[in-house]
């Protein structure tokens, strides 16, 4: 059984902060150790500032509406903001929506819809891997410095200095911040739908409607990030683009068989 005297409690993720800022535990290490893994650059950090942050959300919208009995309107606008619990996790987001009624005659009317959406989302996380949330969530406490003593038998390695990635499960977490990993997208809906009713019985209804998405997929990884997808660097960028057009038609029929009894 381990001792109690042999037990060190860790706080990881305010070694982590202590990490980012170069103080405590990581304070004046070297940028080499033969336990360091062996992907492993390390650079020593001096931030003012700890790894993760409170993600600020804003969200804006202004609506419009009104009209007379022949014509109607809708206009609406939206704007979102967002910031993850790191500075470099950002959603923007623009969208407007028109929605315009065309009273045309007492049994013909014309409806238009549309919207239309665009934005940039700069991802965290590495497809396939995670991203600094991870390192920190598996870490190994027992390679965090100051953990291990050092061992006299071996002159010339300091096991207090720390081994492997310094606590963290596989690299270090500030890698992240390198990678350039977004989508933009727009992203565009439409319909005009006519209601007619002719002879008193009859009515149909045509629709055609058209939507269109773009987008541009962006992940870049730089060489030399211990990033094992890429050890020799990662770009990969697509612009896919989906276009639907759809049209409906409908006719009915109603017929009052007796003053009480109709049919479709």
């Amino acid at each position: 059984a381990c001792p109690a005297s042999s037990i060190v409690p860790v706080r990881f993720y305010d070694e982590t902060n202590d990490y980012y800022r170069g103080r405590g535990r990581y304070a004046n290490l070297p940028v080499s150790n033969p336990l360091f893994a062996e992907a492993a650059t390390y650079k020593p950090l001096a931030r003012n500032q700890d790894m993760f942050q409170n993600g600020q959300t804003q969200r804006y919208n202004l609506t419009v509406r009104g009209g007379v009995e022949a014509v109607r309107y809708y206009v609406g606008a939206t704007w979102n903001d967002e910031v993850g619990i790191v500075d470099y996790n950002t959603n923007n987001q623009a969208a407007m929506r028109a929605n315009l009624s065309f009273l045309l005659a007492e049994n013909l009317n014309v409806d238009v819809s549309t919207s239309y959406s665009q934005g940039k989302t700069r991802f965290a996380t590495v497809s396939g891997e995670g991203g600094a949330w991870h390192q920190l969530t598996w870490g190994f406490m027992d390679q965090i410095p100051g953990i291990r003593d050092d061992n006299p038998a071996t002159l010339t390695v300091d096991e207090s200095l720390g081994r492997g990635f310094l606590g963290f499960q596989e690299r270090f977490p500030n890698v992240y911040e390198d990678t350039d990993i977004w989508r933009k997208y727009n992203k565009f809906t439409g319909s005009i739908t006519v209601n007619h009713r002719f002879l008193d019985i009859f009515s149909h209804r045509m629709t055609f409607g058209l939507d269109r998405d773009a987008s541009i997929n962006n992940e870049f990884l730089p060489g030399g990030s211990d990033i094992p997808a890429a050890p020799n660097g990662l770009l990969d960028y697509a612009r896919p683009l989906n276009t639907n057009v759809t049209f409906d038609y409908g006719l009915s029929a109603r017929y009052a068989v007796t003053e009480n009894v109709s049919t479709v």
